[in-house]
């Protein structure tokens, strides 16, 4: 199975000739979205973004300006950064939200409980409030 992440190789395995530009564009829109993500509100450049990537900068700039009119990025105030917009923002919370957020931090709560002899509380949000979920005992 092709490796995929930040790290992984930006161009696909030989195959046909249409496919390969296909899975090459594919490949650049997910990474460019993960490096918006992880890069968080200052945002990047298109520039900035060919070159962490190791893409040409044509090719950053295209896929950019197509994430940017869909919503998946928005342009900072100097209108030159792009960070992630509100339509990656809205994936991203259909996905948490079909997540056991007890069953995922469980193993992270228990284990800080361990290491520190003190109680741990999970508190997640409900409403204007939270509502604590899960404990472990210290």
């Amino acid at each position: 199975m092709p490796a995929t992440g930040p790290g992984a190789s930006m161009t696909p395995a030989a195959g046909d000739g249409e496919g390969i530009s296909a899975l090459r564009t594919v490949a650049r829109v997910v990474a460019i979205l993960e490096l918006a993500a992880a890069e968080g509100s200052e945002g990047l450049t298109a520039s900035e973004i060919a070159s962490r990537l190791d893409i040409p900068a044509s090719s950053a700039h295209s896929v950019v300006r197509r994430l940017n009119a869909l919503g998946y990025l928005e342009t900072a105030a100097d209108g030159r950064h792009y960070r992630g917009g509100p339509n990656l923002v809205r994936l991203a919370v259909r996905l948490v939200g079909g997540l056991d957020a007890v069953a995922l931090s469980r193993p992270v709560v228990s284990q800080l409980a361990a290491e520190t002899g003190e109680d741990v509380y999970l508190a997640l949000p409900y409403g204007n409030s939270i509502s604590y979920a899960d404990r472990a005992e210290g």
